[in-house]
């Protein structure tokens, strides 16, 4: 077994000494001879792949630019032989954000109001990221959008192919609206930017080395049209993102319309809607009883020989 193998395989077993349900993190330190690190790991194989994705290109980005918030380091990604992905960060040891405004040094308001500056200027950096060639919509290389519009687990139902496809879902949840609210918005041609939607202080961190702000979690981070980026700034989500929105300039004449189909969307259980990738109605054909029958007859539950042994892309070799 090789360094790089026989390192895996540790990870693999430390985190199996831990309790593990959906979505899980483990912070690996005072370990003789094993460096210290963040495991961020669960069977979300699509979700987890995206957000390192993200997170290893915007490290990529910050590296070369003096203004960026810092970003921790993707070090490692792979999957077990059970299809449990696993990344591995660079672990910070600086304080969170609320833990740092809570504390007697920074209870000052001044350092509170520059704090909030900080992270404004964090996510003013992120809008302003290029979008890579590859991507349309999404976290980068594709996939699913995670945003406050969709919920209180933020997560879109679809894999939507473009903003097109986005917008035809949002007006698709408007036309369920009461015969008096019902409307449209247009959002498709707006230009795509960065959007962290999950603006809390606990997802950031002041690198006391050098006085800036980072962000912690990118599984919230994707490509969306403006208007949606300017909803996750929405003041009525907290006090601290009110603070921060004034700060970020955006548009704000669609935040009442996406935010009232954001409400629609919840209230229809974050359906897909009978919306298909491209924003077309799904076409629903109703089936006898005797073919329903038959179709669940055939059904299979796959052989665990069919699951691949591992599958480790390298984060070197992925943006």
């Amino acid at each position: 077994m090789t360094e790089f193998a026989a390192f895996r395989e540790r990870i693999i077993a430390i985190c199996g000494e831990h309790p593990y349900y959906t979505y899980n993190h483990l912070i690996i330190q005072g370990r003789e001879d094993f460096p210290e690190i963040f495991v961020k790991y669960g069977y979300r194989s699509c979700q987890l792949h995206a957000e390192a994705r993200t997170q290893k290109y915007v490290h990529n980005l910050a590296q070369s630019d003096p203004t960026a918030p810092c970003v921790p380091e993707i070090l490692d990604v792979f999957e077990d032989d059970h299809g449990r992905v696993y990344v591995v960060k660079e672990l910070i040891t600086e304080p969170k954000l609320d833990a740092w405004l809570k504390s007697a040094i920074s209870a000052d308001v001044r350092c509170h109001t520059e704090a909030v500056k900080k992270v404004a200027a964090a996510i003013s950096w992120l809008h302003a990221c290029p979008r890579p060639s590859d991507t349309r919509i999404g976290p980068v290389g594709g996939g699913v959008i995670q945003h406050c519009i969709f919920g209180r687990f933020r997560e879109a139902p679809i894999v939507f192919a473009h903003a097109a496809a986005l917008q035809a879902y949002i007006n698709e949840a408007l036309s369920r609206a009461p015969p008096g609210g019902r409307c449209t918005v247009n959002i498709s041609a707006e230009p795509l930017l960065l959007c962290a939607s999950e603006i809390t202080p606990d997802n950031f961190y002041l690198d006391r080395t050098t006085g800036k702000v980072g962000m912690l979690s990118f599984g919230h981070v994707s490509f969306v049209p403006e208007s949606l980026a300017s909803l996750a700034l929405s003041p009525t989500r907290s006090t601290f993102v009110e603070e921060v929105s004034r700060l970020v300039s955006l548009p704000t004449d669609k935040r009442n319309v996406l935010g009232g189909a954001g409400m629609l969307i919840v209230m229809l259980g974050a359906r897909n809607l009978d919306m298909d990738e491209h924003g077309r109605k799904r076409s629903r054909t109703r089936r006898s009883r005797r073919s329903r029958k038959s179709a669940v007859a055939r059904a299979t539950v796959p052989s665990s020989d069919t699951v691949p042994k591992i599958r480790s892309p390298l984060a070197s070799s992925w943006v």
